[in-house]
């Protein structure tokens, strides 16, 4: 499977069950529209079509990306998008702009889906598979973990790092009351500053022209951040996000907050709206207006936004900053899967 134009193993059939291998992302208009409602009824947003296609788009990647999908007559089960990795393995791509990586497959149908992919790629088509930035509570973990040993894979999984949580109570002044009492001193001091001589206010972009525009806004504040985060802001996220940010947002999958400041934007975030509350991709703040503490401010605001909408909890995802330990986050492992054959 590596080197040039890969082969693509035969559709495999089994127990009612149908594997399709596809070289690319199809044009097939229902396909991608099933793969899409797919990922949104999991609540997996870096699963998207739209977030998939756009990191080979975006990275200009010389491989050629494998689309494997299971389907039971007409119903879409499963969708693994898997590209070449220099080792020899196959992987799940887009790992360094995606904090979750497992895999779209409906949960009643996980292991019989899972037997037929690795049916499928097994037989020396591939030296083994990398599941990289799975969630621990993702059923892939159990599901590969019983069934590798089964069809002659090994299977082996590491923590690979952490991705920090808060836990949100009912109410605002219950979050209040969690924190450290320096740390609620200091950041009311500041909220209630920038609310009341500011004006501060999230502002949420609704129309094509204010995403495009708000967006604009977003990456510059992320390409005057320091030297690192400006490179790969420059070089990454804004080709990635120009083209998957809008779809996402107006497909109402993504959020982007803009906290304002005396009427001028002064912060950024973008967020994934979920049922367990929003998941924080990432965020920036615009230097001229530090006296302001703009970052502390627009986390607040979107904690406050969170808990006032009923959210379980708000998550942080990768990243190990202080701030959000200060926030009460908790860290939660993340792991990579490797399955050789």
């Amino acid at each position: 499977m590596l080197g040039g134009r890969p082969r693509i193993p035969p559709p495999l059939e089994d127990g009612g069950l149908r594997a399709v291998c596809r070289l690319g992302f199809d044009d097939d208009a229902q396909l991608l529209a099933n793969w899409e409602a797919l990922s949104l009824s999991l609540e997996l947003p870096f699963a998207s079509p739209i977030w998939q296609e756009g990191i080979f788009h975006a990275a200009k990647r010389e491989s050629w990306p494998r689309v494997i999908t299971v389907h039971r007559g007409a119903t879409l089960l499963a969708v693994v998008p898997l590209e070449s990795s220099a080792d020899g393995l196959v992987q799940t791509p887009g790992a360094p702009l995606s904090d979750y990586l497992e895999p779209p497959i409906r949960p009643e149908d996980e292991p019989d889906c899972w037997r037929l992919i690795l049916r499928m790629l097994g037989g020396g088509r591939c030296r083994g598979i990398r599941l990289p930035n799975i969630r621990q509570k993702a059923a892939c973990r159990g599901v590969l973990a019983a069934l590798a040993p089964q069809v002659g894979w090994n299977y082996q999984e590491k923590v690979q790092e952490n991705a920090p949580c808060i836990k949100l109570p009912g109410t605002w002044e219950e979050f209040w009351a969690s924190l450290e009492t320096h740390e609620r001193g200091e950041k009311r001091r500041r909220l209630k500053i920038a609310e009341t001589r500011g004006n501060a206010r999230l502002v949420i972009p609704q129309t094509d022209a204010e995403i495009a525009s708000s967006l604009e806004t977003f990456l510059r504040m992320l390409e005057i951040a320091g030297p690192d985060k400006a490179q790969a802001a420059r070089q990454a996220l804004r080709p990635f996000l120009l083209r998957v940010a809008p779809p996402m947002i107006r497909a109402r999958r993504l959020e982007l907050l803009l906290l304002q400041i005396d009427g001028q934007p002064a912060a950024g975030m973008l967020q994934f709206p979920s049922a367990a509350g929003p998941l924080l991709y990432n965020s920036g703040f615009d230097p001229a207006a530090r006296p302001w503490s703009p970052g502390v401010v627009a986390i607040l605001l979107a904690l406050r936004r969170a808990i006032d909408q009923h959210a379980p909890e708000y998550d942080l995802m990768r990243g190990c900053e202080e701030y959000k330990y200060r926030l009460g986050a908790v860290d939660r492992p993340m792991y990579a899967i490797t399955l050789e054959q």
